[in-house]
C-alpha cells in the first residue's frame, strides 16, 4: 500500500523547518511500501522471463496475458509511488516557506556584503596605520643616527 499522506513541516523556536517524528514514520512506511512494490515488480519480471524461456504452451497464453497486465499495473503503481516520493521534495512545499527561504537567503547575502565591505574598510585602516608606523620608524631611526653622530663614544641608556 502506498502512503498518500502529505508531509507537513513544523517550526522550532529558532525558526528552522523540521520534519516531525510522526511524519518521519509515515515517510519510512511509504519507503517500505515502495520497496515492497519494487520487489513485486522484479519478481513478476523474473517469472515472465522464466516462463518465456521455458516456452510456455499456448493453453497458458490467457494466464500470460493476465500476468503481463498485472506486471504493467505493478510497474505503473511503482512509478506512481516513486513520483509521489519525488513530489514530496522541497519543490512542493508551500510557497510561503519557499518565499521565506528566499528572503532569508537575500538577507544573508546582504549581511555578507556588508561584512565584506567592513573588512575592506578595516584592511584599508590597517594599511594606513602600517604606512604611518613605517614613517615613524624611519623618523626614530634618523633621530637615533643623528644623536649617535653627535655623541660618538657615549652609550644611549635605552
Amino acid at each position: 500500500m502506498v502512503c498518500l499522506l502529505p508531509l507537513s513541516l513544523s517550526h522550532s523556536s529558532k525558526g528552522c523547518s523540521t520534519f516531525t517524528v510522526s511524519h518521519e514514520c509515515e515517510l519510512d512506511v511509504c519507503r517500505q511500501d515502495v520497496e515492497t512494490l519494487r520487489r513485486l515488480v522484479m519478481l513478476r519480471e523474473e517469472l515472465l522471463v522464466k516462463q518465456h524461456r521455458a516456452g510456455v504452451t499456448t493453453s497458458n497464453s490467457k494466464r500470460n496475458v493476465r500476468s503481463v497486465e498485472d506486471t504493467k499495473e505493478e510497474q505503473k503503481r511503482y512509478k506512481q509511488a516513486v513520483e509521489e516520493k519525488k513530489g514530496s521534495h522541497i519543490y512542493n512545499y508551500p510557497s510561503v516557506l519557499l518565499d521565506e527561504l528566499h528572503s532569508l537567503r537575500e538577507a544573508d547575502k546582504n549581511t555578507l556584503h556588508q561584512k565584506v565591505r567592513a573588512v575592506g574598510l578595516l584592511r584599508q585602516g590597517v594599511e594606513k596605520i602600517t604606512g604611518e608606523l613605517e614613517v615613524l620608524k624611519g623618523v626614530v631611526e634618523e633621530g637615533l643616527r643623528k644623536k649617535r653622530a653627535r655623541t660618538p663614544n657615549t652609550l644611549i641608556p635605552w
